[in-house]
This record gives C-alpha cells, sequence and structure tokens, in this order.
C-alpha cells in the first residue's frame, strides 16, 4: 500500500514538474485599442477622415437626386420613353453610389493593412524582446470571453509601438 501510494506522489510529482519545465510565457493585446489608442493608429485615422467625409458628401448629393429621380419615376405624368431615360439615369446614380463607396472601403482597408503590418512587426520584436511564446489578439466577437490582467499587456505594447512608430 505504501508502495503504491509512494508510486503514484512519484508519478505525479515528474508529471507536474516535467510540465512546469514547458510553462510558456503568453501574452493578450487588444488590437482594436491599439488601433484606436496608438500615435501611428490616430495618425492613420486622420488621414481617412477628409477621404470620408469626401466619400460621404459625393453620396448624401447622389442620395438627393435619387430621391428627385424617385419621385419623377413615381409621376404618371412621363411619357414611357422618358420614364424610361429617368430609370437608366437612377441605375446610373446607384451604380456611382456603389463606386465611391467601395473605392472608399478599399483605401481604407489597404490603409489598415499597412498598419497592421506595422504594428504587427513591432508587437512580434516586443514579443522576442521580452521572450513570449505566444501572443493571442481578440476580443469578445473573436471568442476571448476573459483575459487575466496577468496577460494582458495590451498597455505595455501601446506605450512600446509609441516609442518605436512614430
Amino acid at each position: 500500500m505504501k508502495k503504491t501510494l509512494l508510486s503514484f506522489l512519484l508519478i505525479g510529482f515528474l508529471v507536474l514538474s516535467y510540465s512546469y519545465s514547458f510553462a510558456q510565457k503568453i501574452g493578450y493585446v487588444d488590437l482594436n485599442y491599439i488601433l484606436n489608442k496608438s500615435k501611428i493608429g490616430q495618425k492613420y485615422t486622420s488621414q481617412l477622415k477628409p477621404k470620408l467625409k469626401k466619400a460621404e458628401q459625393q453620396i448624401r448629393s447622389i442620395e438627393v437626386k435619387l430621391k428627385k429621380l424617385n419621385n419623377e419615376l413615381n409621376s404618371s405624368l412621363l411619357s414611357k420613353e422618358v420614364k424610361q431615360q429617368k430609370f437608366t439615369e437612377y441605375r446610373n446614380l446607384l451604380q456611382k453610389r456603389q463606386e465611391i463607396f467601395m473605392k472608399f472601403q478599399k483605401e481604407k482597408m489597404k490603409a489598415e493593412q499597412t498598419l497592421l503590418k506595422k504594428i504587427g512587426g513591432v508587437i512580434k520584436e516586443y514579443a522576442e524582446k521580452n521572450k513570449f511564446d505566444l501572443i493571442l489578439t481578440g476580443n469578445f466577437q473573436n471568442g476571448v470571453l476573459f483575459i487575466g490582467d496577468k496577460i494582458n499587456i495590451t498597455k505595455d505594447v501601446l506605450n512600446y509601438i509609441n516609442k518605436k512608430l512614430k
């Protein structure tokens, strides 16, 4: 009995010491926080604002024209040919509105990808410098339900990024 108990204790000790020797240093970074609060993220946002404002103005102008055309198309006073012309104009304006939106989205995505590459490189550098084995990113939408304060390194990474990327 004593031998069995001693054997279990010895095996348990070996398993625990073996698993402890492979302990990893893990960190978590909230990328949305980094993108919104870092100096470089704010710079990219300020560069996109005028483009967004221009796209919004163009879209609003088109929507006013679309509303006017829609009212005209609902009128029974127009001839068939005129209605066809108005309908074609309406479709073209819808397409133009979509193109403006897509152009802005494409520019925004390109800027975000460039920013994420820069930030990702600095986070990797931070991880190597601080001997992290794994750095996770995400939020509640990505399946992360809880992040303990010990592994949440977002603010430290933010400070590091602000020093590295000015």
